[in-house]
């Protein structure tokens, strides 16, 4: 089992035609669930500016008609703020003008085994880089995309998220929101109010948000800004203010649901959009670092399992207590796996500017988490990954320009750990996939049942099982699998095909054996060195098909003392030794043994002490 992940960036041009498709390929799974981000500013290498309209968004998407997109528009030197939001349910990348139009859009085409496709509904207004986020991997069951409205009275309201459950540590909401109140696939001219939330779990701690807005048709700027633990959905009203007008907290999982408990309301109407996932292990919370002073390090620890990716939220303040905003529209996105693998892009919306006019800086980074620009377009403070650690990981300021006990909120996810199940059943219904590691499954007097198949293993898979029945009925694909079932019977009703690692081992003492299928082609001694070996003391080998064409330098060796071997198909050519050592033994080969094109220091031989060899064909 295990979650995967991985973050790119795709540029969205002017020159992309109505329905150019753009393909994003090369990813090592299919992905199930996709977030996008991005602010306006079209780069492939870091950049900045503080020349382009803040087009901002967030999307969401788990199919091709399971999608959302919220957009947020700020005009970039306007003497009266142009500003202006919309809600989507038809593209995963939206944009908006300040007259109420939404002026570009691009949808999910189609997921692949290896990625997705992008399509162009609208041509967008301005080249603009977007980046992305994609999960998948078999510990994700379910992924449920959806928007809501902010309800009419304060208390708990609860939404669908297909395949929660009460009090899971496997589950998390993302969630996204603008002022929008007009319908949903409406643009309207109004505030540019953006919030960013996260959630892992019900207490109130983990849930964070980040969220700014420009006041719409303002002949001075007026921009608000928030960032906190505590909610997962917060706005300021329309006009701007010091204090919020709408705070919502995740507070409880339930059967296929979750739910929020709305503090306060003002906009009736107003929409968000989110993205529940089932499956994986996912945490959250906000953490502070000393922005001000370069090398200043924050850990975030002692979580129970191995992070392989990260999110970060922030916008470069202290964390603003429950209820109230600071000036300044500033908000940064990031994404990252490794000291080597992260990106960011952020935007700012200057407050009660010297000129009474709008002024819009943005900022990309491919070597930083968490970025933001400066008031004159340029990098102001930056924060790098120094480490990802087996609990957790550690942020450092590789900027220093932030400020002192800066607030950053972050989510972070990973793989179910390994599970125990001593003295019980353990039954895999699906299968074990692609894994790069050794997987134990250690299970004493107990039955392991898979009803389908483990495929493609680099490494080993081991299932060690004293006094148990071991029933695969399908197939172990590709694998170097030792199986060792002391006392206890295996059967295998399917195949074990092409081995592509080393040694094949089968090592049963006081075991029944039966191999109802085959054992195939081995690749070739080029490649690898391949052994297949089948030790079963005082017991019987029975093979009722046969060992195919070996075409590698391999020693096949069935040594079974007091113990009648019977093949009863053929052992066929190969190109090196082929013994059958069986002393004090009845060997019985019912077909024949083929053709040997090996010189004498190789032949075929058959050497058996004191024992009946019967050769029937």
């Amino acid at each position: 089992m295990a979650l995967e992940f991985t973050h790119g960036s795709v540029d969205w041009m002017t020159a992309n035609t109505l329905s150019t498709v753009i393909t994003i390929s090369g990813l090592s799974f299919q992905p199930k669930a996709l977030r996008f981000y991005w602010v306006g500013l079209q780069s492939s290498s870091n950049a900045s500016s503080e020349a382009v309209n803040s087009r901002r968004g967030v999307g969401f998407a788990s199919s091709t008609s399971s999608r959302r997109a919220v957009g947020s528009f700020s005009q970039d030197t306007a003497a009266t703020s142009n500003a202006g939001t919309v809600v989507r349910n038809d593209a995963v990348v939206v944009t908006t003008d300040g007259a109420g139009a939404t002026d570009g859009l691009l949808d999910l085409n189609s997921i692949t085994s290896d990625g997705f496709t992008l399509i162009v509904d609208d041509v967008t207004p301005a080249n603009i880089t977007i980046f992305w986020e994609a999960w998948g991997g078999a510990d994700i069951s379910n992924v449920t995309v959806g928007d809501i409205t902010e309800p009419g009275a304060t208390g708990n309201v609860t939404y669908s998220a297909t395949g929660f459950v009460t009090n899971g540590t496997d589950q998390v909401v993302m969630m996204a929101g603008v002022q929008s109140v007009a319908a949903i696939n409406t643009a309207a001219a109004e505030a540019s109010g953006m919030y960013v939330g996260f959630a892992a779990n019900t207490n109130t701690a983990d849930n964070i948000v980040v969220g700014g807005s420009a006041d719409d048709a303002s002949t001075s700027m007026d921009t608000d800004g928030w960032g906190r633990a505590g909610d997962i959905n917060s706005m300021v009203i329309l006009a701007g203010a010091a204090s919020l007008t709408t705070r919502a907290n995740l507070n409880a999982f339930s059967t296929d649901l979750f739910q929020l408990n709305w503090a306060e309301i003002s906009a009736t109407a107003r929409k968000s959009i989110y993205m529940a996932i089932k499956g994986g292990k996912w945490a959250s919370g906000g953490y502070t670092i000393a922005g001000n002073s370069a090398n200043s390090t924050a850990t975030v620890s002692a979580l129970p399992f191995t992070p392989v990716g990260l999110l970060l939220i922030g916008r470069m303040t202290t964390e603003q207590a429950s209820d109230t905003t600071t000036a300044n529209d500033r908000i940064s996105f990031g994404s990252g796996t490794s000291t080597s693998s992260r990106r960011s892009m952020g935007t700012l919306d200057e407050d009660a500017t010297v000129s009474s006019n709008a002024e819009i800086d943005t900022i990309i980074r491919y070597d930083q988490i968490l970025v933001f620009p400066d008031t004159a377009g340029a990098l102001q403070s930056g924060y790098d990954i120094d480490a990802m650690n087996s609990d957790g990981f550690r942020i450092i300021v590789d900027t220093a320009g932030g400020v002192a006990s800066e607030w950053q909120g972050y989510l972070t996810f990973g793989s179910y750990p390994p599970t125990s199940v001593p003295t019980d059943a353990v039954v895999i219904s699906g299968q074990v996939p692609n894994a790069l590691v050794p997987e134990f499954i250690a299970v004493p007097n107990s039955a392991l049942v898979f009803t389908e198949y483990s495929p493609g293993l680099v490494q080993t898979l081991a299932i060690a099982i004293p006094n148990t029945a071991l029933v695969i009925n399908r197939q172990i694909a590709s694998a170097m699998v030792p199986v060792q079932v002391p006392s206890t019977t295996l059967v295998i009703t399917g195949q074990q095909p092409s081995i592509p690692s080393t040694t094949m081992g089968i090592p049963i003492p006081s075991v029944a054996l039966n191999i109802t299928g085959y054992i195939p082609d081995p690749y070739d001694s080029a490649t690898y060195n391949v052994s297949w070996v089948m030790a079963v003391a005082s017991r019987n080998v029975i093979i009722t098909r046969n060992i195919p064409v070996s075409n590698v330098s391999t020693l096949v060796y069935v040594t079974v003392p007091n113990t009648t071997l019977i093949i009863s198909g053929q052992i066929p050519p190969v190109t090196e030794q082929f013994k059958l050592a069986v002393p004090n033994t009845t060997l019985i080969i019912t077909g024949q043994i083929p053709v040997s094109n090996v010189s004498t220091s190789g032949d075929t031989g058959i050497p058996v002490s004191n024992t009946t060899l019967v050769i029937s064909g």
